[in-house]
C-alpha cells in the first residue's frame, strides 16, 4: 500500500495558503487551513501546537491533517486520485461534507446509500470499494458532485459567491493534479 499523504499535503497547503481571517469566511481564522477549533481539539489530544492559529507551523499542521483528517478514513488505503479528492474535500467541507459528496457519489455510480452526510460504516466501505475498483472513474463524479456542493452553498447564502471563483479553481486545480476532467 502506497500512502499519498505527503502528495495530497503538497496540494492542500499550496490552496490553503497561511493564515486568513476573512470575516464572512465560515471557518473563521485559519492558518493552512486548520481553524481555530482544530488547533483547540489538537492541543486536548496531545498534539504539541501553539494556542493561536496565526502562530501554528507547517509541521503542526502537517500533524493535525495527519491525525484528525487522514487516519481516521479509510481513503488513506484508497488509490490515487480518488484519495486526494476525498482528504481534500475533508479539508475544505469537513468529515460531513466529505461525507454528502462521497454519498452521492456512490448514489451516482449505482450504490444505494443515504445522503446523511455521516461518515459511518456503509459510507466508508463503499468508498473503499468503489475507489479501489474505479480510482479515476471516482474522482471525476466526486468532483462533479463536489461543484453541485458548492453552487448548493452559493444557492443558501449569496454573500458566499464571493468565494466562488477559489472553489471551481480548486476543483479544476484537483482535477488538473488527479488527470481527470474537470467539471468547471
Amino acid at each position: 500500500m502506497i500512502d499519498y499523504f505527503a502528495e495530497c499535503m503538497n496540494f492542500i497547503l499550496k490552496c490553503e495558503g497561511g493564515y486568513v481571517n476573512d470575516p464572512l469566511d465560515k471557518g473563521g481564522e485559519t492558518n493552512m487551513g486548520i481553524t481555530a477549533a482544530t488547533l483547540k481539539r489538537a492541543r486536548d489530544a496531545g498534539l504539541s501546537v501553539p494556542e493561536r492559529v496565526k502562530d501554528l507551523s507547517q509541521m503542526g499542521a502537517l500533524l493535525i491533517y495527519r491525525q484528525f483528517y487522514w487516519e481516521p478514513y479509510v481513503f488513506k488505503t484508497s488509490p490515487w486520485p480518488a484519495c486526494l479528492a476525498l482528504l481534500d474535500a475533508t479539508v475544505n467541507h469537513g468529515p460531513g461534507g466529505m461525507a454528502a459528496i462521497a454519498q452521492r457519489t456512490g448514489n451516482s455510480l449505482g450504490w444505494k446509500l443515504d445522503v446523511d452526510g455521516k461518515y459511518g460504516p456503509n459510507t466508508a466501505r463503499s468508498i473503499e470499494k468503489m475507489t479501489a475498483a474505479q480510482p479515476v472513474e471516482y474522482t471525476t463524479e466526486f468532483l462533479r458532485q463536489r461543484k453541485i456542493y458548492y453552487d448548493r452553498i452559493i444557492a443558501k447564502n449569496q454573500s458566499q459567491r464571493r468565494f466562488e471563483n477559489g472553489w471551481y479553481r480548486r476543483v479544476r486545480d484537483l482535477a488538473s493534479m488527479a488527470g481527470v476532467k474537470s467539471p468547471v
